[in-house]
Order: structure tokens, then sequence, then C-alpha cells
């Protein structure tokens, strides 16, 4: 297994162990970030939610960039880039 596939993993298991252990489901908390980037930033909230990826991976910040990905796909979904399939439209 390489190291990006490793870390990726982990990333996964932290969010999945903060739903398990602590019995909350952080998804509801990704919906009102992207609610929140979606009021301050209108049309350009995708491409702040991209730039933020962007560092997380420079940064090597695997549960940073996991998070950032929830929130993107919550802004997709929002903006509807996501077709019903669940494949983002480019």
């Amino acid at each position: 297994m390489t190291d990006k596939a490793y870390n990726g993993l982990k990333a996964q298991s932290a969010l999945e162990q903060f739903k398990d252990e602590g019995g909350v489901d952080p998804s509801c908390y990704f919906d009102m970030v992207a609610v929140n980037l979606i009021a301050r930033y209108g049309e350009k909230a995708i491409a702040v939610a991209a730039q933020a990826l962007r560092k997380m991976t420079q940064a090597g910040d695997h549960e940073g960039h996991e998070m950032w990905q929830e929130i993107s796909a919550s802004l997709c979904t929002r903006s509807g880039m996501v077709t019903s399939g669940g494949s983002a439209l480019h």
C-alpha cells in the first residue's frame, strides 16, 4: 500500500472514528460550512473550497483534505453541479 493510499484510509477512518466514538455525524457541519461559504462568496464558493483542497494537499493534511472534500461535495450538490446519479458535471 502506498503512503498516499494509507494516509487516505487514515483520514477516512478519522471521520468514521468521530462518528462511531462521538456518536455525531459530521456531515451536517459540512453542510453548514457550505451554506456559509455560499452566503459569503456566492458563485465563488466552489473556487474557495477548491483552493482550500489544494492547500490541504500541499500541506499533507489528509484529514483536512477529507473534510474539504465533504464541504465541496455539499457545495456542488447545493449549486446543482451533481446529477441525480451522483456524478459531478464538468
